[in-house]
């Protein structure tokens, strides 16, 4: 299931709102410690580094950066989302988009995280050609991923010139039913995309007994 990480976001670090937009001129770095609310004592600063590093565990960033449980998880989902805007070309390159939500559920890179047995969250962003670029912005337990901060999606989606984007997350049980969460944080993700002239299309729940298409079943 998928939960706002916005409970979890004011520590005992004074923070920005989670919906508040961030200057454009930070480096990657500097929105990081902003969104985490956190100095990141020996973090890097080159982002060519992070690879290795948005694949640590809660524990291990939490330890490793002299953070909190709580800062851990935000830094974790921030980190992912900010690791793909840095890079900018998503995770295979353009592709063109299919219509109905049976072919987004049956992408190849959407049957990999299928299989999976943790949450993976991914955001696809569709241009005004019709062409897709795949964007992996959260990874969490088997039963639920945190929603990265809003303000970094809209960064990503301005950045890949989308005309529209879709959510696409695994359920590692063999149920696609979406559970409370999933429906509080999909419209919580709507009224930001609506309010930032966004168009959020349809979030898919996928799971190895078939999928569950949010648009369709009337939640948009």
């Amino acid at each position: 299931m998928l939960e706002k990480i916005k409970d979890f976001f004011y520590t005992s670090s004074p923070s920005p709102s989670l919906d508040a937009p961030l200057p454009e001129a930070l480096t990657y770095t500097d929105r990081l410690r902003l969104m985490v609310g956190s100095p990141l004592k020996g973090f890097p600063t080159d982002v060519t580094l992070w690879a290795d590093i948005k694949n640590k565990s809660i524990q291990e960033l939490a330890r490793d950066y002299e953070i909190n449980y709580e800062q851990a998880i935000v830094l974790s989902q921030s980190l992912l989302l900010l690791y793909e805007l840095s890079d900018g070309a998503g995770l295979h390159g353009k592709k063109k988009a299919p219509g109905q939500a049976k072919d987004w559920a049956r992408l190849p890179e959407v049957e990999k995280i299928v299989r999976q047995k943790r949450e993976h969250l991914m955001m696809f962003i569709v241009d005004a050609e019709g062409n897709y670029t795949d964007h992996l912005i959260g990874i969490g337990t088997r039963d639920y991923c945190y929603l990265p901060p809003f303000p970094s999606m809209k960064s990503l989606y301005q950045q890949m010139n989308g005309k529209y984007f879709l959510l696409v997350h695994n359920h590692p049980t063999k149920n696609a039913f979406p559970s409370d969460s999933d429906i509080e944080a999909t419209e919580a993700v709507l009224e930001f995309a609506r309010a930032n002239g966004m168009w959020f299309k349809n979030h898919i729940i996928v799971s190895r007994s078939g999928y569950y298409s949010m648009a369709r079943n009337g939640h948009f």
